[in-house]
């Protein structure tokens, strides 16, 4: 209590080889003694090889992608439900069928792949009454 903190910020332009480099300065040139996650879970899956060499734990604020969960990373940390289940309530709400579309060059393994699963398993519901709807 009573030190200041003082926030390192640097711009990954949303490539995660530059990301990686970037936090490998953060943490042994900086040496800073907590990093955040970057944006996507794509950026943050090559940021967390680095964060979990070094034991440093890495708190993700928004990187929801199942697959990098899966990895047996000791030091990565979620702040949000993987991103299968941030749709869920949509799921049950829509009327089938449904059409998803996602367009992102790392959509197939970090978003598309789990969304799908997550859709496939609604297909053949019965939508519940006024699903759809903006009154139901």
């Amino acid at each position: 209590m009573g030190q200041k903190l003082e926030l390192v910020v640097y711009g990954d332009r949303s490539d995660p080889a530059t990301a990686a480099r970037l936090y490998e300065h953060l943490i042994n040139r900086d040496k800073v003694d907590l990093v955040l996650g970057p944006y996507s879970a794509f950026i943050a899956d090559a940021v967390a090889d680095l964060t979990e060499r070094h034991k440093m734990p890495l708190a993700a604020p928004v990187a929801a992608a199942t697959p990098i969960y899966r990895k047996g990373r000791r030091f990565l940390f979620s702040m949000f439900p993987p991103g299968e289940f941030q749709l869920e309530g949509l799921f049950d709400n829509m009327v089938w069928p449904v059409t998803l579309a996602i367009k992102s060059k790392s959509a197939s393994e970090t978003t598309a792949r789990p969304l799908s699963s997550a859709a496939a398993s609604h297909r053949g519901r019965t939508p519940r009454p006024g699903a759809g709807s903006p009154t139901g």
